[in-house]
Parts: structure tokens; sequence; C-alpha cells
């Protein structure tokens, strides 16, 4: 086996194809050549010695000559350094036409005179460009006039083979002829379609390299934008904090110092206005909560997600008490992935399921885990007032909020930090809902995030 590497490895390197891809019909046509020279040389050794022994037999000593030179042409165009690529053809053809006349001469038109002419003709269409595809068959053409001619007068002579019949020799040379020229018209056709071929491949491959190339560009601009908006967000709303807190001091001193000497109307304006300034502030955190999300700090680590699960239900504690709500946590699997975007997923999916209960039923909450071959898939399921279907995709908006505060209170941002904190660890989030019989929200976290 190391032999045969390093036979067609030291012949492949002659042939200049140890670089570069075949993107070219002249590139085919050398490597069908490689492979034609690759193979007959060891395989020429078959009819070698069985003929080299008939010769001595039959005393044809001219026929050793002749396989013994043809076998060296072989050689030669396989292993010679240093020779182009088309004197290596011209070596391999040659030798077929040399073997083809060789043995016209030596035994007669009867023996593998006409084969290895073929042979020789179908070589030169498919090793050489088009523009040579019928150069052989015309030369086998004149070969076969002019011996036709020749048979007539007696000119020729063989030792076993005195005399020759020439509508026999006619019949025998007309397939000949048919098939040359079947060939030098068929293969030129192959190799035009095959070129065709491979530069519309070419040429696709050029266009999705370009469009990988833009779409990347794209990407990277897409992330320093969403980077800037992130780094904007975060310094906007940490900016925003401080006179925020000075209007809702200012607010409180004027309800603390002058609220008596108020009517009803300018109460309620203070009422408003305070109420507006705590509003706010949530916003501002909760945007700044959001610019956040995404910023994993440290290494991955193992997680037990039945650990970090159980961790976020007792900040619940109170809630779960209150409501009388039932928690029924499934296995859940231990994972490598950033700790703190996974409990941020849990910590509002199990909020939303507590908040948006139902006032008379005691709300049920399950967590469960599906392995799958390539991520775990996650559910959070609730018994609660449900959303309907329209918005569904909606509720995954920034500041995106389905009921009057007065109801529920909230920022409507929990689930728009659920949707990111999910996709930045490389997975998908979806729901599944129905009015008054509660939701699914189920997300999946790729086993190598």
């Amino acid at each position: 086996m190391n032999i045969w590497k390093t036979y067609s490895l030291h012949i492949r390197k002659n042939f200049g194809l140890d670089t570069g891809d075949l993107d070219t019909s002249l590139q085919w046509r050398t490597m069908l050549t490689y492979y034609s020279v690759l193979f007959i040389i060891p395989l020429v050794l078959i009819p070698y010695f069985p003929g080299v022994i008939f010769a001595f037999q039959s005393e044809y000593f001219s026929i050793v000559i002749l396989d013994t030179v043809a076998v060296g042409f072989l050689v030669a165009a396989g292993f010679l350094p240093k020779i182009a690529i088309s004197t290596r053809k011209f070596l391999f053809v040659s030798t077929f036409y040399m073997v083809s006349f060789g043995f016209m001469f030596i035994i007669g038109l009867s023996g593998p005179t006409f084969l290895y002419m073929l042979a020789a003709s179908f070589f030169c269409t498919i090793l050489f460009p088009v523009k040579y595809a019928y150069y052989p068959t015309i030369a086998n053409v004149l070969f076969c006039v002019i011996i036709g001619l020749l048979i007539p007068l007696d000119v020729m002579f063989w030792k076993d083979e005195p005399t020759h019949n020439l509508p026999q020799f006619v019949a025998v040379a007309s397939n000949l002829i048919f098939l040359g020229f079947f060939s030098s018209a068929l293969f030129p056709k192959v190799f035009d379609l095959l070129e065709k071929s491979i530069n519309n491949e070419r040429m696709l491959k050029a266009q999705l390299n370009q469009q990988n190339d833009n779409l990347e560009k794209a990407l990277n601009t897409l992330k320093e934008k969403n980077a800037e908006l992130e780094t904007f967000a975060y310094s906007a709303s940490h900016d925003l904090q401080e006179p925020l807190r000075m209007i809702t001091a200012f607010l409180h001193q004027l309800e603390k110092n002058y609220i008596s000497l108020l009517d009803e109307r300018g109460k309620k304006y203070i009422y408003f206005a305070s109420d507006g300034a705590v509003r706010m502030k949530d916003m501002i955190e909760g945007l700044l909560d959001y610019s956040r999300v995404g910023r994993f700090d440290g290494e991955k680590s193992i997680i037990n997600l039945d650990e970090l699960v159980h961790s976020t239900l007792r900040l619940f504690q109170e809630s779960i008490k209150e409501k009388k709500a039932e928690i029924i946590v499934h296995p859940l699997p231990t994972v490598e992935s950033y700790a703190p975007p996974i409990s941020q997923i849990f910590l509002n999916l199990i909020s939303n399921a507590l908040k948006y209960s139902k006032s008379d039923i005691p709300p049920i909450i399950e967590i469960s885990s599906v392995e799958k071959e390539t991520y775990w898939q996650f559910s959070v399921k609730d018994n609660g007032i449900g959303i309907e279907k329209e918005f569904h995709d909606r509720v995954f908006n920034l500041f995106q909020k389905l009921h009057h505060k007065k109801d529920y209170e909230g920022t409507g941002i929990g689930l728009a930090i659920v949707k990111k904190c999910v996709e930045n660890l490389g997975g998908t989030i979806l729901l599944e809902s129905e009015i008054e019989k509660g939701s699914i929200f189920s997300f999946s976290i790729p086993k190598k995030t």
C-alpha cells in the first residue's frame, strides 16, 4: 500500500497535480492522462510477459524489442522529470501508434493492429484539446487508404500471412473509421459540457463567496451597531437616573411641605407626577438591565440547573406562600454554559408565571426539560390567565405590556430580557398560550454554547 502511494504521488507530482484545483477542462484532461499513465504502467505487464514468451517461441524477436520499447515509452511518460505535460501525452499516445504499426509490419493486419490504432484515436481525442479531435481519425483514414491501395499490388508480405483479402480489410477498416469519427465527435461535446459545468460551478462559488462576504460584513456591522446601541442604552439609562432622583426628591419635598396649600386638583397633579417618576425609574432600571444582557463575564462553568432553579424559587418564597402556588420541578440536567443569563431566564419566567396567575385559583407552575441531539429543551408551564394568540410575538418586545398597571404591575421588559438571553446563548424561545388556560414558555440551550 505504501509502495503504491509513493508511486502514485511521484507520478502525480510529475504531472503538476500536487497543487491547485481542477477548474478547467485542460486540467481535467491532464488528470485523465495522469490516471491513464498511473494504471497502464503496472497493467501493461499483463500482456507484456505472455507476449515476450510467445515471441521467443515463435522466433518473432522483433516483437520483444517492440514491446520493450513500448513499455519504456510509458515509463518515460510517467517518470521522466521536468518535461512538459504535452510531451508526456505525446509519449503516451505514440506508444499505441508504435505498437499498432509494429504489429502490422511484423505479424500482419489480422493481429491487434486496429485495436491499438483505435485506442490511440480514443486517447488523442480525450487527452488533447478539442481542435485536435479529428486529427487521429483522419490519420487513421489515410493509413487505411494507403494499406488498401497496397494490398492488391502485393507489395506487402508477412511471414505467416502472405495474402490479404481487400473486401475483408475494408470491412474491418470501416469499423475502425466509424468508431474513430464517433469518438472524435462525441468526446469534445462531453468536455465542452464539462467545461461549461465547471465554469458555472466556479461562477456560483464566486457568487456564494461574495454573498458570504457581504453577509459577514453585514453581520459585523449589525454587531457593531448593536454594541453601540447597548452602550448608548446603558449610558443613557445610567445618566438619566441622577436627574430623575432630583425630580423625585423635589416632588417629595413639594408633597411634604406644600400639600396643605394645594387644592384637590393640585394634589392630583402631585400624585400623577410622583407616580410617573416612579414608573420612569422602573423603566430606566429595566432598560439598564436590558443593556447589560449579553455581557457574559468570566468563563463558562458547569451549572447544576436543579440547584439554580431551586435557588431562584427561594427569591419568591413570600409570593409562593401568599398565592399558595404549587411548584413542580422535574429533574433538570447539568449544563456547561454561562450562569447569569440562564438565571435571568428562569427568574423572569417564574416571576411572570406568579404575577399573571388567576385570582381565584392557586397557580401551578411546572418546570421540565427534554434532551435533544444538540440542545436541551426547557419548559415553564403555568395555569394562569394566558395570552391571546395575536400577542404571542409582541410579548417579547421591549416595554410591551398587555394589561393595565392597576391590574398587573411591571415594566414590560422581563420577556424581552428572556428572549435576548436565550438568543445570546444560541437558542430560541417559543410561546404556547390560550386565554384562561395558561401558558408554556419553551426555550432551548445548545449543549455547546
